[in-house]
């Protein structure tokens, strides 16, 4: 199945407050069965190292530096790459506003 065929099914959960359905997206768009780009495999990558980070306070500073390092998968030619980071960092940063009232 192409990425760009499958994608547009998954934004939705990207942007999810949920640990459980961003990360169940970002695993079902690297499956070996979705075709797709190197650098939407990148993104999709560092993403997933990102959203796998342990959440307790001893990985807080090792979650920190995956998600620093999804921008480096972000290039001007992936436009799919880019959308894809967007979304998820937006995802998890829905809960943090959701708390401090932006």
């Amino acid at each position: 199945v192409p990425f760009t065929e499958l994608y547009p099914s998954a934004q939705s959960a990207l942007l999810s407050h949920s640990r459980v359905l961003r990360l169940s997206a970002l695993q079902i768009l690297s499956s070996r069965l979705v075709s797709s780009s190197a650098g939407e495999r990148d993104a999709l990558r560092r993403c997933l190292q990102g959203e796998e980070a342990p959440l307790d306070m001893n990985g807080a500073r090792d979650r920190v530096l995956r998600i620093g390092r999804v921008r480096v998968a972000v290039r001007d030619d992936e436009h799919g790459a880019a959308d894809l980071c967007g979304r998820w960092l937006i995802g998890k940063i829905t809960p943090l506003q959701q708390i401090c009232g932006f």
